[in-house]
């Protein structure tokens, strides 16, 4: 169980802009803080609460019972949203998500917002993504508003083979070096370029390893075979080393991506918006015509 700061939440509830008899679905119940929020604003009977965890929903009962704020507390997996409840004006996650359910987009009233931390598997850095619903209920889009870290929705989580399982003495033997003159900075947390860079490069994923004599090793992992990449990180210097391994050059993929970011003028995550509809999802750049990963 978790709650958000609240400069965090005062942030979301802001870009979600509830208005007053406005319905809301909360996937997430946390403490039970942000639908009492809402059920101040809203009305009790007009906000509804889920989260697949028993215990956290005994806690976020609780704590409405206590308050007298008859918000509907259910235990369940929030990815279907709750359709016995819906149409929803509003829905807004507390946890982050790489695939956008479209039965959140169905139980919305065209017109409706859906907000919701949504990123890729490159990095935990995820933007908090604001869709509106068509006017024929078809599809949700909308930009991103900023940069956050959420925990994710536990059955998007992910849980990649070990590193043994890839960085095998064979692979190790196989391995092709380079150089590079990407900044570790790129791979920071909230790094506008790696959340770039993980809406445009497929299936990947990248870990910091541990710091061993002066070097920081970054590794990028394929999830769709064995290939591998790791870059050395020493210090301020203008050029770091780097092995490739595998099918895929992983490395070389990433660098095409922020060499496409860095031609695009470098844009924030503001830039970038989310479109969902019932054959997916797709990123796009500066508008939904415009896909970021062709």
């Amino acid at each position: 169980m978790s709650s958000s700061k609240p400069s965090l939440v005062l942030s979301m509830l802001t870009d979600l802009d509830p208005r007053p008899g406005d319905r809301v679905l909360e996937v997430g119940a946390g403490t039970g803080w942000n639908a009492g929020l809402f059920a101040h604003r809203l009305g009790a009977r007009n906000v509804t609460t889920i989260d697949i965890d028993p215990s956290v929903v005994r806690t976020a009962r609780a704590a409405l019972h206590s308050l007298s704020l008859p918000v509907e507390v259910l235990c369940g997996d929030g990815y279907a949203g709750v359709p016995a409840r819906a149409p929803y004006d509003r829905i807004v996650a507390t946890c982050g998500l790489r695939q956008v359910p479209f039965a959140w987009v169905e139980q919305t009233r065209p017109g409706g917002i859906i907000l919701l931390p949504w990123g890729t598997d490159f990095s935990s850095t995820e933007g908090t993504a604001r869709l509106a619903v068509s006017d024929d209920g078809a599809s949700a889009s909308g930009p991103f508003t900023g940069l956050v870290e959420f925990m994710r929705m536990r059955a998007q989580r992910l849980e990649p083979d070990t590193h043994d399982a890839y960085v095998t003495e064979d692979s190790k033997q196989d391995a092709v070096a380079s150089t590079t003159s990407l900044a570790p900075e790129v791979f920071a947390d909230y790094s506008p370029a790696a959340f770039a860079i993980g809406l445009r490069v497929h299936a990947m994923t990248y870990r910091r390893g541990p710091k061993e004599d002066g070097a920081h090793p970054l590794w990028l992992l394929s999830l769709t075979d064995r290939s591998w990449a790791c870059a050395i990180f020493r210090g301020n210097q203008d050029s770091h080393t780097v092995y490739q391994s595998g099918q895929r050059r992983l490395w070389d993929e990433v660098e095409a991506a922020h060499t496409w970011w860095a031609e695009q003028g470098r844009p924030g995550c503001t830039r970038f918006g989310l479109r969902v509809d019932a054959d997916g999802q797709q990123a796009w750049l500066d508008d939904p015509g415009n896909h970021v990963r062709q």
